[in-house]
């Protein structure tokens, strides 16, 4: 009998085909358990809420909803010309999950066992819980990029992607009955901690799924040495000679808008509708439910078009979603537009996920990857600052949709730009 060849003596896709359903099965379980895990603790939904009842001011609540994508995205800018030069990505990118996990662990018990007094310390924890979990898993996001590219084919990315956050929306509509129940029967701190333990049990299931991914040992890259200042000094001209890139950071710099009226929604709805913070469990139902449409629908059509097909259908989506949240006042307008909402963010989800792979030449997939990254700071801090601003201001959550909306469709623009631009030189 014949023996089988060792990945190094054949090509990359051939080794991406030969594991092709083992790391597609781990790598959609692994993420379907972590999103689904932080469903429980909703950055967008549940936290906002929370810091307000807190007593928290209004530049926090803003900001709560980027507070984990902020800290993911802040290192990869100065960790990418370290993290291109690895040969193994798996090793780093576990241990950093690991360390992010934890991290609701100890929020959880320290919501649990504090008194109701303690208002202070509870924002901390959760506002700190949730920034430096972003903190560790940014510090390998590049790293964890380069295994998924390095272990899925381009032409599986979107289904993949669909497939992990389906998982997670299915693990979010259960979410969304527990965190009703909790709620309504540990109203206060220790309900919340107890969601947060929850969340801590998935991370640590999503762990366990990623340990089963294969990561070939491929033949080392001539990869050329760069220090951190001789990296960075190479972005301006990155973004200036490929048009498809700079337009890309413009569509998704502006989709950031969005957050100018996201932290704001939960709360709008609740003062509409005039329910009580149980009513947050039916709302991250809905949003779920309506992301397992938006996962379906990407799925089809990034598989078959890219990335840029699911984002356009999830602008357009987030659009309707503005003027349905300006206007809902019933309990069944607002769980509508959820519903909209979660199909919006799938869709954009999936996309950018798939486009932020495909973009990016293999041989400066980190720098790449990197760039898109650091782009989004900014621009969160932007919207939150905006999004502070025009609340103490006006109290108008209509003003604040207004806002996201123009954000949003500017964005499409620059996004139907990305097909006609020039991309950078082949690999």
């Amino acid at each position: 009998m014949s023996q089988a060849l060792p990945d190094s003596t054949i090509s990359t896709d051939e080794t991406m085909r030969r594991h092709f359903w083992r790391n597609y099965l781990a790598h959609s379980i692994e993420g379907g358990l972590a999103s689904g895990g932080m469903a429980f603790i909703a950055a967008d939904t549940i936290a906002p809420p929370l810091i307000k009842s807190l007593g928290g001011p209004t530049w926090l609540i803003s900001l709560t909803p980027v507070l984990f994508t902020l800290g993911i995205m802040i290192p990869p800018l100065f960790t990418a010309h370290k993290l291109e030069r690895l040969q193994q990505f798996k090793p780093l990118v576990l241990g950093t999950a690991l360390l992010g996990r934890l991290l609701f662990l100890i929020a959880g018990l320290i919501l649990l066992l504090i008194s109701p007094q303690g208002a202070g310390l509870a924002i901390v924890v959760v506002v700190g819980a949730q920034f430096l979990a972003g903190l560790c898993n940014g510090t390998t996001l590049s790293a964890w990029q380069g295994l998924v590219a390095k272990t899925v084919p381009h032409d599986r990315l979107s289904s993949m992607w669909a497939a992990r956050y389906t998982i997670s929306t299915l693990l979010g509509i259960l979410a969304g009955g527990v965190v009703a129940v909790v709620l309504a029967k540990n109203p206060g701190l220790s309900g919340f901690g107890m969601l947060y333990l929850i969340a801590f049990g998935f991370g640590i299931g999503s762990a366990i799924a990623f340990s089963f991914i294969y990561e070939p040992k491929l033949p080392v890259s001539n990869v050329e040495t760069r220090s951190l200042v001789e990296n960075l000094r190479r972005v301006p001209g990155l973004v200036r000679n490929d048009r498809r890139l700079s337009n890309y950071i413009l569509s998704s710099a502006l989709m950031n808008g969005s957050m100018i009226m996201i932290p704001f929604m939960s709360i709008h709805s609740l003062q509409v509708t005039g329910m009580s913070a149980s009513f947050l469990g039916l709302l991250v139902s809905a949003q779920m439910v309506g992301a397992i449409g938006g996962n379906v629908i990407a799925g089809l059509f990034g598989n078959r078009n890219g990335g840029i097909a699911p984002m356009f259908i999830g602008r357009v989506l987030f659009i309707v979603t503005c003027l349905g949240a300006i206007l809902a006042h019933a309990q069944w307008q607002v769980l509508a537009v959820f519903v909209l909402y979660g199909m919006s963010s799938s869709c954009n989800l999936i996309g950018s996920s798939t486009m932020n792979i495909t973009l990016s030449p293999s041989h400066d997939r980190t720098t790449y990857l990197s760039i898109i990254s650091a782009v989004t700071i900014p621009c969160m801090l932007i919207a939150s600052a905006l999004s502070t601003v025009v609340w103490n201001g006006t109290q108008s959550f209509s003003v604040l949709g207004i806002a996201a909306l123009g954000s949003v469709a500017l964005s499409t623009y620059f996004l139907l730009k990305i097909g006609s631009g020039r991309a950078a030189s082949a690999d």
